[in-house]
């Protein structure tokens, strides 16, 4: 790094005594000096970097840079960035030809990030993103792309993508609902019983499972703490909660049993469709929209290369709210009738906004 910020200051290539000196090489004969600081906005010389950071065997120096399409003397350049860069590759001259020598042995920038850091570079994307012209952009979002995927749990955006999307399902709950769910999320997380007060002056304790949409409204699934059997409330029927800290209640079924209730009850409702989308892209589609139950989700691609997603859900307003996030980036393929169900629901909701 400080051999790179001097050569930037100095606005040139600072000479290093144990590298070859290029610029009397012949193929510099006549050729106008290019430093360092003209080389890094072309496109030339990122590709020619790459490419002989690559190389693995000797290489003819001008078949090298025809293949480039470009003249030998650049590739010279780029070879002296990389000598004073202390990467050990040389042009050699070989029966009066001059060969480009790898090193056995290419070495690497290895280093080590805190989730903090790791954090502090997600937020700086957005940054990033503003040099998507720039000739190096695309070996920056690569490899920021590959330290994604390999730490899937330390997704930033992946949380604040959920995040957004609770956001915009509380906002079209009122306001007691919303109180509701956020004392019942904070059961969840503490593994605590909590009083359920609904109806008419009823009470149950229920140790919380999943918020999940059930006949069209976001309800909580749990054990009544009492006959400890598996029960639901519609969130909007609760009149208020309260957390009882007294129990210590160990739950009687588990997150496979539940997931087979909720499918349960959708077959009594009837309310469960096989649902078909086609992807403009997987890597960008948070596919578990939030208080929704997914059964039997599957992934595949098709012969064409598109993505297409199917899983049995629960399609309801919220669900066609959360398709709608998506926007172009899915299509509806299968069934029919849920695509009209969909395209009446946009209908619905730009009147709605109309008339707002």
């Amino acid at each position: 790094m400080f051999l790179l910020k001097k050569a930037l200051k100095e606005a040139g290539i600072i000479p290093d005594k144990n590298c070859t000196e290029l610029r009397n090489h012949p193929h510099h004969t006549g050729a106008p000096r290019v430093t360092f600081k003209d080389l890094l906005p072309r496109k030339e010389f990122w590709n020619l970097l790459k490419s002989l950071e690559s190389l693995e065997n000797p290489t003819s120096l001008s078949s090298f840079a025809n293949a480039h399409e470009v003249k030998p003397h650049l590739v010279c350049e780029v070879v002296s960035v990389l000598q004073k860069l202390n990467y050990p590759l040389v042009i050699d001259d070989h029966h009066g030809q001059d060969i480009l020598v790898p090193p056995s042995h290419s070495p690497g920038i290895h280093f080590e990030m805190s989730l903090c850091e790791w954090l502090a570079l997600q937020a700086m994307f957005p940054v990033i993103g503003k040099e998507e012209s720039k000739p190096h952009y695309a070996l920056v979002a690569d490899k920021l792309e590959d330290l994604e995927a390999h730490y899937p749990e330390y997704d930033m955006y992946k949380l604040l993508e959920e995040e957004e999307a609770k956001e915009g399902i509380l906002g079209r709950l009122g306001e007691q609902a919303v109180e509701m769910v956020k004392k019942i999320e904070d059961g969840l997380s503490r593994g605590l019983v909590v009083q359920v007060h609904w109806g008419q002056s009823r009470v149950t304790s229920v140790y919380p499972h999943k918020l999940v949409y059930l006949e069209g409204e976001l309800s909580l699934v749990g054990e009544d703490a009492g006959d400890r059997c598996l029960v639901s409330f519609s969130v909007n029927d609760i009149n208020s909660i309260r957390f009882d800290v007294t129990k210590n209640y160990q739950p009687n079924f588990s997150p496979i049993e539940v997931d087979d209730f909720i499918l349960a009850l959708r077959v009594v409702s009837g309310n469960e469709e096989r649902l078909v989308l086609k992807l403009k892209t997987a890597n960008d589609v948070d596919l578990n929209p939030p208080y929704h139950f997914l059964a039997n989700p599957y992934i595949t691609t098709n012969s064409e290369g598109d993505v297409i997603w199917a899983a049995s859900v629960e399609v309801c307003d919220d669900f066609y709210a959360w398709l709608h996030d998506l926007g172009d980036r899915v299509q509806i393929m299968d069934p029919t009738h849920v695509a009209t169900g969909y395209s009446e629901w946009l209908h619905r909701s730009s009147e709605i906004k109309k008339a707002s």
